[in-house]
């Protein structure tokens, strides 16, 4: 053994092999030693003898993960990667706490399903439920951001108070997009990008760079039974990530979401398009899983069980937990300003803190100044600043200051400002402003107030829940109203020293551990619990999607479709599908591997005995592998029919009954090797629609190439 090891150090491989195979002579039963005789067979170049060492290692203990995580390592150099997979697969599910095989399962491209992870979780030593704070849309957003909006902000102070209060219940993590697992990370990660982002000036490097070291060193995680996937942030933000949650539902995870408002339903003219569509397609999603919803506002827990009581939609309870008031900005000193706040803060300004966009209502501010510079000399009407990024559809209202030319020079915009000069504006401000149509908190606020500095924010909606009588209100449609208050505050002596006094005495700062204690509380009576929510406690059969019968689901360019009845249809017809389906950018639903199944109810009674459902599938398919492949559909162990794959869009029509519980399941599989992509998972098969029709006697399978035609019509001369 001695000899073999020094001659494996020395990379002296076909010699290491022979001397471990004299030691294997004498204790045959060493599986350990026959992973390490295939090892240097493999390095050597003999890949047929190191699969059979490694054969043999598996023979003599078949619950050695390395045995087949070195199995896949051979299979990937040989280039057979559907066997590579297998073997990676079974390396995780035997040890789930060794990153390698999962690695190399996300480099493979490989899709896990809830079958793999159950697998896993049952290896796993005994654990308490834990809950899962899922923190992607902050990795996503800071990838090309180096500043963060209220949404992410909100849960990097959250994450940051929930780790200083201690305690192992909660672990930050984030859902990959390519594994669909998710990864815990380091406690650090937050903190050290909390820090960077109140440094001055803010690094984009350093944070991609705290982000890049995090999702190296991350930790696959397999949820089970009594955790709590906590989705804290921009929900929508990794919209094909339902069947996900739908799996973990199933397994007896559960789910809770902090929606901060539902404007996209409600105010869809304030928003674009396409996020009314993907945000309510996603809201419906989490309102069919979650088994505790929490609000930012009393506002937005209303407006949520409103909008669904009008339309009968069960709804988990709904639990208001409040955001804090405070900016915490670290160090911030006038002498380490950026240039630009520097240059404002000798001088009289007004502070909007906002994404510049309609909803907003930064045009309120700018008609209030235009008529003030009418009205007084420039230097008795002070600045007017904007902090925030330009957003959606705003290129008239940034036409229109420039063409005033940002109010001879009074506008100032600011973009990208760091939480250590954003503090240095809230303290030198006269008083800040903050005239939105409606919002679901208002975090600028609570900010304002917490410095001590006098508000303007409209009466709408959550805003009077955020700064109670301390505030100054408008009616965000009245700009007449506006501009005799901002009057009041400039030019009526003692106006502005009365209301800081009034804030200084009376105003009670809510800081992040106070927010971060109550949603411990929260979380501490969710575990508690001997079951989840009744909305929860059904068998997984009644998870699956209802759809009507008559029904046709076009899931092809639904990315942009207007009607929200029609969001939601296309909520429920995801349920349809499992976990092995990815979105592309015109929401068609690619299967990652071989086989899938499909699942739904009949919204009222389902097919009678000896009737099948008809059930329209356009499928769209890329160019097979070389030798071919097949697609089989099944309904239990009833083959239906089966179809050549040939690249391009076919309307397949299968009639299918259903089961003993009245579920229509309907299984695909592909035979033959299947073809790979760019990031080598196996991808061949698309949904770019599901129809139902009335059921009928058993009928064969039809397939039908659909052929898209363009047609031109005759144009007069």
């Amino acid at each position: 053994m001695r000899e073999a090891d020094l001659a494996r150090d020395a990379g002296q491989w076909s010699e290491a092999a022979a001397l471990y195979a004299a030691f294997l002579d004498l204790k045959p039963q060493a599986d350990g030693i026959w992973i390490q005789r295939g090892n240097m067979l493999k390095e050597a170049g003999h890949h047929d003898e190191a699969m059979e060492a490694y054969a043999r290692a598996i023979a003599l203990n078949p619950d050695n993960a390395d045995a087949f995580l070195m199995k896949g390592h051979l299979h990937k150099v040989m280039g057979d990667l559907e066997a590579c997979e297998v073997a990676y697969r079974q390396a995780f599910i035997l040890n789930s706490e060794d990153r390698t095989a999962f690695r190399e399962l996300r480099a493979l491209g490989a899709s896990l399903d809830a079958g793999t992870f159950a697998a896993a979780a049952g290896n796993l030593a005994a654990r308490g439920e834990h809950v899962l704070m899922d923190l992607s849309d902050i990795f996503k957003f800071l990838k090309d951001h180096a500043t963060v909006s209220g949404i992410q902000r909100v849960q990097l102070h959250l994450s940051e108070s929930i780790i200083r209060a201690g305690g192992d219940t909660f672990r930050l993590s984030y859902l990959d997009e390519i594994t669909r697992a998710y990864y815990t990370i380091a406690a650090e990660t937050v903190l050290d990008l909390s820090a960077a982002l109140r440094r001055q000036p803010v690094s984009h490097d350093e944070i991609r760079s705290i982000i890049a070291r995090a999702e190296q060193g991350a930790e696959v995680y397999v949820p089970r039974a009594g955790d709590v996937v906590f989705v804290a942030g921009a929900f929508w933000m990794l919209p094909d990530s339902a069947n996900v949650y739908q799996s973990l539902k199933r397994a007896g995870v559960r789910i809770a979401v902090y929606i901060y408002d539902i404007i996209p339903i409600t105010h869809p003219e304030f928003c674009a398009p396409e996020l009314v569509a993907r945000f309510s397609r996603c809201l419906f999603h989490f309102i069919r899983l979650a088994d505790v919803i929490f609000t930012i506002s009393e506002f937005s827990a209303v407006e949520l069980k409103r909008y669904c009581a009008e339309r009968g939609i069960p709804l988990a309870p709904v639990r208001p937990v409040k955001l804090a008031h405070q900016l915490d900005s670290g160090e911030s000193a006038a002498g380490r300003a950026s240039a630009a706040v520097k240059s404002l803060l000798d001088k009289p300004f007004v502070l909007f803190v906002s994404t510049i966009e309609a909803r907003k209502n930064h045009n309120y501010l700018f008609q209030i100044w235009q008529q003030l510079l009418e009205k007084y000399p420039p230097d008795r009407v002070p600045e007017l600043v904007f902090v925030g990024r330009p957003g959606w559809r705003v290129k008239d209202l940034m036409g229109s200051f420039a063409s005033r030319n940002h109010l001879d020079g009074k506008l100032h915009i600011l973009s990208n400002v760091s939480d250590a000069d954003l503090s240095l504006l809230y303290r030198a401000a006269q008083f800040s402003a903050f005239p939105s149509f409606v919002e679901g908190w208002g975090l600028p606020i609570g900010e304002s107030l917490a410095f001590g500095t006098p508000c303007i924010a409209s009466t709408t909606s959550s805003m009077p829940e955020v700064g109670g009588d301390l505030v100054d209100y408008v009616d965000p449609y009245n700009v007449t109203g506006g501009l005799a208050l901002v009057e009041e505050l400039l030019f009526t002596p003692g106006a502005l020293e009365a209301r800081r006094a009034r804030i200084a005495s009376e105003f009670r700062t809510v800081i992040w551990p106070q927010v971060a204690d109550e949603m411990r509380a929260c979380f501490a009576e969710v575990l508690a619990r001997t079951a989840p929510y009744d909305v929860a406690d059904k068998s997984p059969d009644e998870l699956i999607a209802q759809l009507q019968e008559g029904a046709q689901i076009s899931f092809a360019e639904s990315a942009l479709e207007p009607r929200i009845d029609r969001m939601r249809e296309l909520a429920e017809a995801d349920f349809v599908f499992d976990d092995k389906w990815v979105w592309d950018e015109v929401q068609v639903k690619w299967l990652t591997g071989s086989s899938a199944d499909l699942a739904f109810r009949l919204e009222g009674a389902a097919p009678a005995p000896g009737l099948v459902l008809p059930v329209s599938l356009e499928l769209q398919f890329r160019a097979p592998g070389k030798e071919g492949n097949r697609l089989v559909f099944r309904s239990g162990a009833t083959e239906l029919g089966r179809l050549e794959v040939r690249a391009g869009t076919f309307l397949v029509v299968c009639g299918v009954p259903a089961d003993a519980d009245g579920i229509i399941r309907l299984s695909l599989t592909i035979e033959g090797l299947m073809p790979r992509d760019d990031r080598l998972q196996p991808i061949l098969l698309a949904f770019r629609a599901l129809g139902v029709a009335s059921p009928v006697e058993a009928q064969p399978l039809i397939a039908l190439e659909q052929r898209i035609r363009l047609v031109r019509p005759k144009l007069d001369k």
